[in-house]
């Protein structure tokens, strides 16, 4: 949030947040002084509350704001980080929830990942889903630095960073648009970087690890594996070689799950952006015919027909996995799928060839076969195989 101090701004702010109905949310790197604070929050937070960091940095780059609609209790402080435990008071959800603005300085920024270890160590093993947001001034792979390869000092960082979230074992959410979240806004030596997100921990009922095959399919794919794996120390014949292999597969997790959200997150969403992309595409081909419309409208076509057969993929996977785990236990799902199966006979051709086609009569028709089967005489042929059994 840049030039906070302006009053034109606070009344942006105040307007957006009312707009919006926000009842709880995070102001960074305002470049507010702490004389000032109260009365620019005042002027953009009418009736509300807030916590900050200005005891532990000057600028206090971390505000906490909410309304009288949520409880907040303050879980730590620092000065890369603002934990708190949130509460709704109208729905009774409760969440601890952390606001991140982290150093330009690697060494600094350590401090921040013991903080994140801490506070996971105090949630593991129960049911309160963590959510982490903010500015983490690091990428968190190659592929989130637009010229990565030529800036190799910030591997180590990247390295540091990754081992923490693998340690705490989070998931990025799922993101809309772009890639890069940050630029030096330099001409002569641009350079782009992913530094703000939004990752979750969720406790107790967290889902496990699913590798879908689509992700398989991506160009990426092989880059990203060969990238993780190779990173870490080669495997050698030793007792600890199989727990070091299962350490390098649950390394790849995170990066996994990053390459399907980035790539193929909302999958229904995408499917109708592409979809609509390609009507208008179509339309603009038919109302003005030239090479490029044509063009453009073949490439929408290759891209709605690719992440199509991608959503197919999903879910006929999604479904077996389902049915694996859920299957034929004689659980609410087993009936679910049974009765939405809905098997039924719509019609029935008699011994003297007539077409039943209407409920009633296909049932009369039913019991009539069958009490003929089960009462009547034995059929010829019946009779000749109890002849054949007694033959000696």
């Amino acid at each position: 949030m840049r030039g906070f101090n302006q009053p034109r701004k606070q009344k942006t702010v105040r307007h957006w947040v009312q707009a919006a109905r926000l009842s709880f949310g995070c102001l960074l790197e305002t470049k507010v002084s702490v004389e000032n604070f109260q009365k620019v929050f005042d002027a953009s937070f009418p009736g509300w509350s807030c916590l900050h960091n200005y005891s532990h940095h000057s600028l206090g780059r971390i505000w906490v704001c909410w309304s009288d609609e949520v409880e907040v209790c303050p879980v730590l402080t620092s000065a890369h980080m603002i934990t708190v435990w949130v509460k709704y008071k109208g729905t009774g959800d409760t969440f601890l929830c952390s606001f991140v603005y982290a150093s330009n300085c690697a060494v600094e920024r350590r401090q921040l990942w013991s903080e994140m270890e801490l506070i996971n160590g105090s949630v593991v093993g129960t049911n309160n889903a963590w959510i982490m947001h903010g500015d983490f001034n690091v990428a968190l792979s190659v592929q989130e630095h637009s010229r990565a390869l030529a800036t190799r000092s910030d591997h180590g960082a990247i390295r540091d960073f990754q081992e923490v979230v693998h340690n705490c074992d989070m998931m990025d959410l799922a993101q809309v648009g772009s890639s890069f979240t940050w630029t030096n806004c330099q001409d002569d030596n641009p350079i782009s970087k992913k530094l703000d997100r939004l990752r979750e921990v969720a406790q107790g009922n967290m889902k496990p690890f699913k590798f879908f095959n689509h992700v398989a399919l991506h160009p990426r794919f092989l880059e990203v594996v060969a990238r993780v794996w190779n990173e870490i120390e080669p495997l050698f014949h030793s007792r600890a070689a199989l727990r070091k292999f299962h350490e390098n597969l649950k390394s790849l997790k995170f990066e996994m799950r990053s390459l399907n959200k980035d790539m193929y997150g909302d999958l229904p969403g995408r499917v109708k952006a592409a979809y609509e992309d390609l009507c208008a595409k179509q339309t603009e081909a038919m109302q003005n015919p030239h090479t490029a419309s044509f063009e453009a409208a073949s490439d929408a076509w290759e891209h709605w027909h690719h992440i199509s057969e991608v959503e197919e993929q999903f879910y006929y996977q999604k479904s077996r996995i389902q049915w694996l785990g859920l299957g034929d236990r004689n659980s609410r799902f087993f009936h679910r799928v049974t009765q939405n199966a809905r098997n039924t006979i719509r019609k029935i051709v008699t011994t003297d060839g007539r077409i039943l086609t209407s409920l009633p009569d296909i049932k009369q028709e039913a019991a009539t076969h069958f009490e003929t089967f089960l009462n009547g005489s034995q059929p010829d042929y019946v009779r000749s195989l109890s002849l054949l059994l007694s033959y000696n």
